[in-house]
Parts: C-alpha cells; sequence; structure tokens
C-alpha cells in the first residue's frame, strides 16, 4: 500500500520543514519570543521601561518589567513603596492587552517593599503596600473598633 508502519521515526533537522503548529505538539513559532507569547509563558527577563517609555505602566502588556518609580514617574507606586526602580509582575484574566482585566504586583528594586493594584472595567485601583521589611511591633493599645473573631493585626515601623 506504500503506508508507514504504525511505529517510526522523522529525523527532526532532515525530514520535518516548516513551523510545527501548537496542535501537533509544537509552538507555533519560528522565535523564541514568539514561541512563549502563543504559550502563554512569561519570559525571565523583564522588559525595561525608561526614557521615553516611562509610564506604560498602565498600558504594557509584560508579564514582568522593570520601571522607574519617582514623585514625577509612576507617581503612585512611588508613594508607597518610594523610589528608584521596582520590578512589575502582570498577570492577565482571559486576554492580553493594554485593556484587559489584570493584576500587577510591584516590589522595590533596594528594597523590600511590595505593593499590589488591579485593572477592571477600564479603571486602576490604587497601588497598595502588601508587604514591608520593617519590623513587627507589639503594641498596648486596643483598637478602636472591634475585630471580627480569628483576624489578625500587624503592626509595622515606618
Amino acid at each position: 500500500v506504500g503506508a508507514a508502519e504504525s511505529s517510526h521515526t522523522h529525523n527532526a533537522s532532515t525530514d520535518l520543514t516548516g513551523t510545527l503548529p501548537i496542535a501537533k505538539g509544537g509552538t507555533g513559532a519560528t522565535e523564541a519570543a514568539t514561541a512563549l507569547s502563543n504559550l502563554n509563558g512569561m519570559s525571565k527577563l523583564v522588559t525595561y521601561y525608561g526614557g521615553s517609555q516611562i509610564d506604560k505602566l498602565d498600558t504594557a502588556t509584560d508579564g514582568s518589567m522593570m520601571v522607574a518609580v519617582t514623585s514625577a514617574n509612576n507617581a503612585g507606586l512611588y508613594a508607597v513603596i518610594g523610589g528608584n526602580f521596582a520590578y512589575v509582575y502582570q498577570f492577565f484574566y482571559a486576554s492580553v492587552s493594554g485593556t484587559a482585566n489584570r493584576m500587577q504586583i510591584a516590589h522595590g528594586d533596594r528594597n523590600n517593599k511590595m505593593a499590589t493594584r488591579y485593572y477592571k472595567d477600564g479603571a486602576w485601583s490604587a497601588w497598595e503596600l502588601i508587604y514591608t521589611g520593617a519590623t513587627i511591633t507589639s503594641g498596648t493599645t486596643a483598637p478602636t473598633s472591634a475585630l471580627a473573631n480569628d483576624a489578625q493585626v500587624q503592626v509595622y515601623d515606618a
């Protein structure tokens, strides 16, 4: 009949040409960056936004970025974690675009402060501090309002 045996092999360097689609076990690409994007992967290398691109944090679609953080650029993040630079990790819901719902986690490059914010229905939330390397202190003053059962409170030195 001329058909190949049910169990056989191919030499990938000589028998295969073109791009192997994802549906057939490939990446659908010939370049690493495109393959990573096709497979919804996130690069281990950050994209640096400086110079004229310094304020791209609101519209960038990269999974990991390094951005300048000053009182003039990315001011909301600067107010929460301080200045210089921050690593920002971004996670999208459903699709990847500058208008898609997503969340960002930022970490100061020279401090142990972390903050987060989210983008939903066309608007960004404010940055909120979620961690600082400051020493936890204990206090003797009771809270001014009742806490829910099993609530935990941590106080950080500023």
